[in-house]
């Protein structure tokens, strides 16, 4: 069996323009969370679940999840693909932590951690950054309580992750005058 994971995107309110644009970079993937639906037991062991898997990457998903949340915010004036977008003000970085159904808790939940940075992208520093776990307990305990759970905390994560990072972000400086 395979399951979305299509993370909903939360209600953000859509701040001023800061005049930044942003160049998402697709966020790497821990080696353990690809198509595979994982799993961490009771014993702390990593393991799949036998006949569940996502229909794509789960890195992709959430990649994308987050630069509509971003978009949303209303506060950059363009938000896409870093590959795709000529000298954008600022890069986002990341990487897909965990993405997995926890039995090491009860209730089990699905679990879903995401490190990302914030840069701007001509200069040095770190405008944000943060590791993000979110949680949401599993019905029924299989494939397709795992899938809804994770949609779900995925969708907080990168509804709060818009969020945080669309409040740090600083207007882009005035052009100079001529």
């Amino acid at each position: 069996r395979q399951y979305l994971l299509a993370p909903p995107v939360g209600e953000l309110s859509a701040g001023a323009g800061s005049g930044n644009t942003l160049g998402v970079r697709p966020l790497a993937a821990a080696l353990p969370y690809d198509l595979r639906m994982a799993v961490l037991t009771e014993e702390g062991a990593l393991g799949y679940l036998p006949h569940d898997k996502w229909a794509e990457r789960p890195a992709d998903t959430v990649t994308r999840a987050l630069t509509d949340a971003l978009r949303a915010t209303g506060r950059f004036s363009d938000a896409g693909d870093a590959a795709e977008m000529v000298r954008p003000s600022l890069i986002l970085t990341g990487e897909l932590r965990a993405l997995r159904l926890n039995r090491t808790v009860s209730p089990p939940v699905a679990e879903v951690a995401v490190r990302m940075e914030l840069r701007a992208a001509r200069e040095p520093g770190v405008v944000w950054s943060g590791t993000l776990v979110e949680t949401e307990p599993v019905p029924g305990d299989n494939g397709a309580g795992f899938a809804e759970a994770a949609r779900l905390a995925a969708g907080r994560l990168v509804t709060r992750a818009a969020g945080e990072m669309a409040k740090a972000t600083p207007d882009a400086p005035a052009p100079p005058a001529e």
